[in-house]
């Protein structure tokens, strides 16, 4: 019995903000069993955290009322330049959470090169015909996209549990005693 394996892939850019990658499309045949199985595997080369991952991620430990927001202890912070999509900054403002952001965006500006831009203290309102300023979009994408935590913890604001960052990818896996 044979077993025959065809396998596709193409380069993606769902948008330039925020995901770039591969799709690889494996197509399995096995003679004996005489099954088709299609495997679509998404590879992605810029998995580093983001402030906006940051920004969607709570401690889970059992017996957490506050998981929210994670504190950053970062050792090590990629800053990186990217293209801008306004349209993408403006869709995501009433979608994250403002103070979360702006105090990991302190979190991490020490370590930050060049220096994050300023952002101010109150999220920025938009109204239906309304465009926000250049400057702001600009500050909010930055520190949205361009600033990667490369190592370092995440920190339970209520238990102090440690997950760490490694290599851009923060494990948030719990202990067996911790679920």
């Amino acid at each position: 019995y044979r077993t025959y394996i065809k396998a596709e892939w193409k380069i993606v850019a769902f948008t330039a903000a925020t995901f770039y990658g591969i799709i690889l499309n494996l197509h399995i045949r096995d003679e004996r069993s005489k099954i088709d199985n299609t495997h679509i595997i998404v590879v992605s080369p810029l998995t580093n955290m983001r402030l906006l991952t940051h920004n969607y991620l709570k401690s889970n430990v059992k017996g957490t009322e506050k998981g929210y927001p994670l504190t950053i202890d970062a050792a090590t912070v990629l800053c990186e330049d990217s293209p801008i999509d306004a349209d993408f900054v403006m869709k995501l403002i009433p979608k994250i959470e403002y103070s979360a952001l702006l105090a990991a965006a302190r979190q991490v500006a020490p370590i930050c090169d060049p220096p994050l831009p300023e952002l101010p203290e109150q999220c920025p309102q938009i109204a239906v015909e309304e465009e926000l300023d250049e400057s702001i979009i600009t500050a909010l994408h930055r520190i949205l996209f361009d600033v990667h935590v490369m190592e370092g913890h995440l920190i339970c604001p209520d238990t102090g549990r440690k997950f760490p960052i490694s290599d851009g990818i923060p494990n948030m896996v719990l202990h067996e005693d911790e679920i």
